[in-house]
């Protein structure tokens, strides 16, 4: 028997521990303590798996392919007990919260807990929201600066305009007055 097979039969064994603690909980017994282990023996499991990956990947060839194969069902079985667990430990916890209690009661609690569920999650969405409206007053107010110093550049590029015009219609005027005085000289 290789390393491979003995982790197939750990995982196997695993796998059987995890169903009977799955049938405990389903016959009403210890629940929460029977979900713990379960949980437990699901990370052990993923452990095993991560082992066994890598003595596969070691494998070369058809062998290689065929326990590539044998993991992924074993992948997959791990996620579907994953599931498995989470849900009946969901369901645990809302019948500890809900209590025994039969009738209008039970009704009403199960009202209660599905409208402070609503409540959560309309709460998350505010503040989402808010979140955004904080980022979209950054966002303009990082445009707001921008097109301020845009602003004060055209300021002081029209002022300098001015200036230039100013000089060139001194310039001209000097140009004129020494044409004028040229052609009273020469005439």
């Amino acid at each position: 028997m290789d390393v491979i097979d003995s982790y197939e039969e750990e995982l196997k064994d695993l796998f059987s521990q995890i169903d009977k603690k799955m049938a405990a909980v389903k016959s009403g017994g210890d629940a929460p303590e029977a979900l713990i282990n379960a949980e437990v023996l699901l990370d052990q499991v993923a452990d095993l798996l991560k082992q066994m990956s890598v003595e596969v990947r070691s494998l070369e060839g058809n062998e290689r392919q065929e326990k590539n194969a044998m993991m992924a069902g074993y992948k997959t079985r791990h996620e579907e007990t994953k599931i498995q667990v989470k849900t009946a430990k969901t369901a645990a916890n809302k019948r500890a919260l809900l209590g025994d209690a039969d009738g209008k009661s039970l009704e009403h609690r199960e009202r209660m807990v599905d409208t402070n569920d609503k409540l959560a999650r309309q709460n998350e969405m505010i503040l989402n929201a808010q979140r955004i409206v904080a980022e979209t007053e950054d966002v303009g107010a990082d445009i707001t600066s921008t097109l301020g110093d845009n602003r004060a550049k055209i300021e002081s590029s029209r002022d300098k305009v001015k200036e230039l015009h100013g000089d060139l219609d001194a310039a001209d005027r000097i140009t004129k007055s020494m044409v004028d005085r040229a052609k009273c000289v020469i005439s």
